[in-house]
């Protein structure tokens, strides 16, 4: 396996202390102490906070892409909790971009138009196309095409979303794991009442 970049390092190594500290806590000299290199090395890959951070997006969106599943109606039990542990996984790995946005937004407003182009936009297909997986394994009751959609925006709304709403709704500051199993209870409990009863028993299982 190849060494990761100096680049890849700093972003890594960003995502590690702002997590801990958040965003506005954390400066390029801090990173660069943290990784034992000069400011200057940092500032010739990322010139700016600004820069860091918009790098850091597109890593992390790189991240979850790469957990796109080609859903197959005979699998796709066990895809999908796997696949529902690996989103919430990579979450908590990124918990920062989620949870500081108030801080970044100021210096960096396209972050979230690139964000809404592609993470969101086939993360919402992917939660669709779950659904008709399920469907079509017999996992799920048939359902008209535009209930489906409504249904996986709902589902997705959920999966993208419920840290904003820990943060909104009750302050949380530190995102802990027991965070995300909630999460996963909650998308679960949006699609639940459209499974099987057998549906439902294997996906609490999995969970």
């Amino acid at each position: 396996m190849s060494q990761p970049t100096t680049k890849e390092r700093i972003l890594e190594a960003s995502l590690e202390l702002m997590n801990e500290r958040g965003f506005a806590n954390v400066s390029v000299a801090d990173i660069a102490a943290h990784l034992g290199i000069s400011p200057g090395n940092l500032t010739y890959h990322y010139p700016t906070k600004r820069d860091l951070i918009l790098a850091l997006r597109d890593h992390v969106a790189g991240r979850y892409l790469e957990l796109a599943v080609d859903w197959r109606p005979d699998r796709v039990l066990e895809q999908g909790a796997a696949w529902l542990r690996a989103v919430a996984r990579e979450t908590w790995h990124s918990r920062c971009l989620f949870r500081d946005a108030a801080q970044y937004l100021t210096i960096a407003p396209e972050f979230r138009e690139r964000s809404r182009d592609d993470v969101l936009r086939l993360g919402r297909r992917q939660v669709v196309h779950y659904l008709q997986a399920l469907m079509d394994g017999g996992h799920m009751q048939r359902v008209p095409a535009s209930e489906v959609e409504a249904l996986g925006t709902s589902a997705w709304i959920v999966l993208r979303y419920w840290i904003d709403y820990l943060v909104e709704s009750h302050d949380v500051r530190e995102i802990e794991p027991a965070h995300l199993d909630e999460l996963v209870r909650h998308f679960e409990a949006v699609i639940g009442p459209h499974l099987t009863p057998a549906a439902r028993r294997s996906l609490a299982a999995e969970s």
